[in-house]
């Protein structure tokens, strides 16, 4: 039995297509990945998420782990302050995302991480707020826990602003940030941001895929971290790895979007269960991708 840590925020989405007259209105954050894992894993897995909830919401939110009897609730803390509201607002062709927070929750601690790291044989670190976790407690999990480390970049390149559309903050020294994973995953859009000043050429202005490539390829060797596996995302475009041996490229899969929300963690998981289970990077990355069409088909959770 695989023991998986999910540590990220919890928050509330409203979500809204062009056409909609209201929001609807979805627990976020790492729900997506987290019952994405639970449901693939099943019974050879249990599923740690380390998270808070605001007491209002808890009930609700526990209700939905309790239909997978593999998540535990051991690590779903209190929230003293408020659970952050996420409004997502796309286009009819979820071409464009425009997306305002209130931030009012708190970061998780180490001391609550902590009880977690030797129980845990696999763990994963989602940047849902931005401010999830603060780079002191990252370095600590990373000097007291030696197995692999999955981070997702998500909104680390956020500046926290509250209830306005957020701006990118800069990133100072993304190589100390990213030596404490083993895998890193991203949006082309994250990956930029977080390295621009690593490369001058552009990967969101360049549209041929091959191209993509060798800009991320260069990228990659100014990290100078040899031992990192890196995933890109590139939506209807696909995605593509790089390892020290091995650079991978999947086609995309043309599909009638629905909602785009939570569709990388739905690509995380995917990759994790594959690659946990034996499978080669290059299926991995496959079946990943596969998975992550299938959760652009509907609104909310895939599974």
């Amino acid at each position: 039995m695989i023991r998986i840590g999910v540590i990220g925020s919890t928050c509330i989405d409203y979500i809204k297509i062009k056409n909609e007259k209201r929001y609807k209105k979805f627990f976020g954050g790492i729900i997506y990945i987290t019952t994405a894992l639970a449901y693939l894993f099943k019974n050879k897995g249990i599923i740690y998420p380390i998270t808070k909830i605001e007491d209002k919401y808890r009930k609700d939110y526990i209700k939905i782990y309790e239909q997978y009897g593999n998540i535990s609730q051991e690590g779903i803390y209190r929230e003293n302050k408020k659970t952050n509201i996420v409004k997502l607002f796309y286009d009819e062709n979820n071409k464009m995302r425009q997306e305002k927070s209130i931030l009012e929750s708190s970061s998780i601690s180490y001391n609550e991480i902590s009880p977690f790291l030797d129980k845990l044989d696999f763990l994963v670190i989602t940047y849902i707020s931005g401010y999830d976790i603060n780079n002191n407690t990252l370095q600590r999990i990373r000097e007291n826990y030696k197995k692999i480390i999955f981070g997702d970049i998500h909104s680390y390149i956020y500046k926290k602003e509250s209830n306005k559309v957020r701006g990118f903050k800069t990133i100072k020294e993304p190589d100390k940030w990213i030596k404490n994973f083993d895998i890193v995953q991203g949006s082309e859009l994250e990956w930029e941001i977080l390295l621009r000043k690593r490369v001058k050429k552009s990967l969101l202005k360049e549209e041929s895929i091959n191209k993509k490539i060798l800009i991320f390829r260069e990228y990659y060797k100014n990290l100078n971290h040899k031992s990192l596996t890196a995933l890109v995302t590139l939506g209807g475009d696909g995605a593509f790895l790089f390892s020290e041996n091995n650079n991978y490229y999947v086609k995309g899969k043309k599909v009638k979007v629905v909602d785009t929300t939570g569709c990388g963690d739905t690509f995380s998981a995917a990759f994790i269960f594959s690659y946990l289970s034996g499978r080669s990077l290059k299926n991995s990355l496959k079946f990943a991708n596969k998975i992550a069409s299938r959760k652009a088909l509907v609104r909310g959770l895939l599974f």
